[in-house]
């Protein structure tokens, strides 16, 4: 089993309300904008330097599952909205074979049009997290 947070359309909602005490150490038009077009966005704190790479991460509930799909072997068991707090959580068992690759695996969607995050580390956690390569 695996059970991870993200934060979704709360955090973006609060963000996009003007709401204070919520990342003020980031770009939020940017990262707001790029939320809007993708349902994926991360911005690095200002404070962070490239090394640690430490930011917010913002994922829509479509973004997750569209990337969590193309993985043959993960099934998902649920996706809750708020379910910690501000957070996302969401519940995955990992059984290999279970569905048909229909939608194809990662390592044949290589050229597929969905856009992963553009933080290195970010997208090497989700492959991590997923057992493949992941895409681009």
């Amino acid at each position: 089993m695996i059970i991870f947070t993200t934060q979704g359309r709360t955090v973006s909602s609060l963000l996009a309300r003007g709401r204070r005490n919520v990342a003020e150490n980031i770009d939020k038009p940017a990262l707001l904008e790029e939320y809007a077009r993708t349902g994926f966005a991360y911005q690095r704190y200002f404070e962070s330097n490239p090394e640690e790479d430490y930011g917010l991460a913002l994922s829509s509930p479509e973004w997750v599952l569209r990337t969590l799909q193309r993985y043959p072997d993960i099934i998902v068991r649920a996706y809750l909205e708020e379910a910690w707090g501000m957070q996302d959580v969401v519940i995955l068992y990992k059984k290999a074979g279970h569905f048909e690759p229909l939608l194809g695996v990662p390592e044949i969607n290589a050229q597929a049009e969905i856009e992963m995050p553009r933080s290195t580390k970010v997208l090497e956690r989700w492959r991590k997290l997923l057992g493949g390569s992941g895409t681009k």
